[in-house]
């Protein structure tokens, strides 16, 4: 560029119409990087703005915005509050039709800080602007999964009451938001509930409710059974001892419980309780 074309470049750079004032539209990723480094080392968060603006605007893809979030991450994270306050005004972003692209820099933000609420808060925003391209949706969706498992793994870490992930689960599915990885993030999650419903229902002596709901775990693909089979096995146990059980129960009755522990039996799982109970089925059943 000849000296004529700089001058003339600078002033048009500098005109305060431009969406990224003080930037050349001509600047190349290097030397944005480098203008990024700076500004990182300075802690000039307008000139940061800009920067991002600038890349919005002249169509960076979602893996170099990251890179460049990630040298922020790095080396002066402080600088994460200002950009994302920038990433959530979306006056001046929406005439450019990058407002969706700006909500982008704030799910990555709060995603890789762990804030996966405030990630999917920036994510609900970044759909309702629905003006990002489909690079830029697809990596949402990942994001959108990752918080939601970074969520609900929270969630059962402080013991939340299992209805209510369930009650979430359900809800993402029915809004597509599902993934192989929350599938199987599902699956001791509900066998854990349908636990959880059966033995509330062993209280009240509810036998049929409560064999209902560990067969619908047992029906699940959980890797280690052993805790559904025990309580399982816990219910047969009971029923074999309930007074009324043996009071009322018709032949139908007795073979039915005797399936139930043949079915233990041959997933190779017993107990001491459960060869006294059997003992004593057998009794009932007239078999001695």
């Amino acid at each position: 560029m000849d000296k004529a074309a700089e001058a003339i470049d600078n002033i048009m750079s500098k005109n305060t119409n431009s969406p990224y004032p003080g930037l050349s539209d001509k600047m190349t990723r290097a030397e944005l990087s480098q203008k990024l480094k700076s500004a990182v080392a300075q802690g000039q968060t307008e000139l940061l703005n800009s920067l991002f603006c600038f890349m919005m605007v002249n169509e960076y893809t979602p893996e170099q915005i990251n890179q460049e979030l990630d040298y922020i991450r790095a080396n002066n994270p402080a600088l994460h509050d200002s950009l994302i306050r920038w990433s959530e005004e979306p006056k001046g972003k929406k005439k450019l039709k990058i407002a969706g692209k700006a909500a982008f820099i704030g799910v990555v933000i709060h995603y890789n800080n762990g804030s996966f609420v405030a990630a999917i808060k920036a994510i609900e925003q970044f759909n309702a602007f629905g003006d990002a391209p489909h690079e830029f949706t697809e990596a949402v969706d990942e994001l959108e999964i990752g918080s939601w498992l970074g969520l609900l793994n929270h969630e059962l870490e402080n013991q939340v009451p299992l209805k209510t992930m369930m009650r979430q689960l359900e809800a993402l599915r029915l809004k597509h938001i599902w993934s192989k990885d929350l599938a199987l993030f599902a699956i001791p999650v509900t066998t854990a509930f349908f636990r959880e419903q059966a033995s509330e229902k062993l209280l009240d002596g509810d036998f049929i409710g409560t064999y209902r709901d560990l067969e619908q775990a047992l029906r699940l693909p959980e890797e280690d059974k052993s805790d559904t089979y025990q309580a399982y096995a816990d219910c047969i146990v009971r029923q074999v001892n309930d007074p009324l059980f043996h009071s009322r129960a018709s032949k139908a009755d007795l073979e039915k419980l005797n399936a139930k522990m043949e079915y233990l039996h041959d997933v190779d799982f017993w107990t001491p309780e459960l060869d006294i109970g059997r003992f004593h089925l057998k009794g009932m059943m007239g078999e001695f």
